[in-house]
C-alpha cells in the first residue's frame, strides 16, 4: 500500500533527533518574571517577586505553628484585587473552612460566626462567591485537584488566579507506599497543567529532621521532605512556643500578642537565598490571621486606637 505524500513527511518528520535543549539566544529572550500574588505581609514580600505562577511555591512549618493561618491570610489578603482563588483541604471540613474567612472578614471569633443567623452567613458568603471556592476532602488526589481546577475554569469563564493546598502529607500521590518527594514531583505535574495559575503547597515538616537552628528557624527542617523539589519561594514559619527558649518578659508578651516567625527559606524566583532570619509577625487571637506587629506590641506596650485602626483595614 503507497504513502500519501503528506503521510511520508510526517514519518520523516518523527524520524528526525528531537532537540531537547534550548540556545542561550532562546534562554535570553525570556523575560524576567513580573510582580506576582502579594502576600500582603510587607518584608516578606520585599524579599520575593510575589508568588510566581506555573512554579511550586511551598509554605512549610510544623504542626500550629502558622501555615495553615499563613495560607488562609494571604488569600484573605487578596480578596480586594478580583482574583478567582481556590481553597483545597485534606485537614478541615468545607463549612469550619468558610466559618474562618467570614471571621477574617468581618473580625469575629470562629465562635462569634458560629453564632450568627444562617441568613446572615449565607448574605456574607454570597459576597465572597465570586472570588473564593473551598473544597475540603479526606481523600485528594492531584487528578481531583486538577478536574476542580477545571471545572471552576469552564463555570466561571476565567483562570484561577490562585490555589492553595493544605497539605503536603494528605495527598494521595505522598502516601500509600510513596514518599513525600513523589508527592511533590506529581503536585509539580498539577501545576504545568495549569501554567497561568499560582499554587502554593503547604508541607507540615517533621521535628525530628531538625539538625541545626539559627535566628529561631530550623536550617535543616524541610530538607527532609519535599523541599528540594520546590522550583519557586519556599517560606517558613515558626511559633515561639517553645517556652523554655524564652525569658519571663518575652513569655509573658508572647502570651498577650501570639507570634510567628516567617522566613523566606529558599528563593528559586530570584536564584539566590534569602536571609533566613525572619520577621516576627502577630497571629490575631480574634482572626487567626497573620498580621504585622503594631509599633505599641513591638515595644510590650498597650497598642493605641490608631494602631488598631491600621492593622484592622
Amino acid at each position: 500500500m503507497s504513502l500519501t505524500r503528506n503521510e511520508i513527511q510526517q514519518r520523516e518528520a518523527d524520524l528526525r533527533p528531537l532537540r531537547s535543549y534550548s540556545t542561550l539566544s532562546e534562554l535570553a529572550a525570556i523575560e524576567p518574571p513580573e510582580k506576582g500574588i502579594q502576600t500582603g505581609w510587607p518584608e516578606i514580600d520585599r524579599l520575593i517577586l510575589g508568588l510566581q505562577p506555573n512554579r511550586l511555591n511551598e509554605f512549610v512549618g510544623y504542626t500550629s505553628h502558622g501555615k495553615t493561618s499563613g495560607m488562609a491570610t494571604v488569600m484573605y489578603n487578596n480578596l480586594g484585587n478580583d482574583l478567582l482563588m481556590l481553597y483545597v483541604s485534606g485537614d478541615d471540613s468545607r463549612e469550619s473552612l468558610l466559618w474562618k474567612f467570614l471571621g477574617m472578614q468581618h473580625g469575629l471569633t470562629f465562635n462569634d460566626v458560629l453564632g450568627q443567623s444562617r441568613s446572615w452567613r449565607t448574605e456574607k458568603a454570597l459576597e465572597l462567591e465570586n472570588r473564593l471556592v473551598i473544597h475540603a476532602d479526606d481523600h485528594l488526589s492531584v487528578v481531583t485537584i486538577a478536574r476542580i481546577v477545571d471545572a471552576m475554569q469552564e463555570n466561571y469563564g476565567r483562570k484561577v488566579d490562585l490555589v492553595c493546598f493544605d497539605y503536603l502529607g494528605v495527598l494521595e500521590e505522598a502516601q500509600g507506599g510513596q514518599s513525600i518527594q513523589a508527592g511533590a514531583l506529581g503536585f509539580k505535574k498539577l501545576i504545568r497543567l495549569f501554567p497561568e495559575s499560582t499554587f502554593v503547597l503547604g508541607h507540615q515538616c517533621n521535628r525530628g529532621a531538625t539538625r541545626d537552628t539559627s535566628g529561631g528557624l530550623e536550617l535543616h527542617h524541610v530538607e527532609y521532605g519535599g523541599v528540594k523539589e520546590c522550583d519557586g519561594v519556599m517560606i517558613g514559619f515558626r511559633r515561639r512556643i517553645d517556652t523554655e527558649e524564652l525569658r519571663e518578659e518575652e513569655l509573658s508578651h508572647e502570651q498577650q500578642v501570639p507570634t510567628t516567625n516567617i522566613s523566606v527559606m529558599k528563593n528559586k524566583v530570584l536564584g539566590k537565598r534569602s536571609p533566613i532570619a525572619g520577621y516576627r509577625y502577630a497571629i490575631d487571637t480574634t482572626t487567626s490571621m497573620i498580621r504585622p506587629l503594631t509599633r505599641a506590641e513591638t515595644t510590650n506596650s498597650a497598642a493605641t486606637l490608631e494602631d488598631i485602626k491600621q492593622w484592622r483595614r
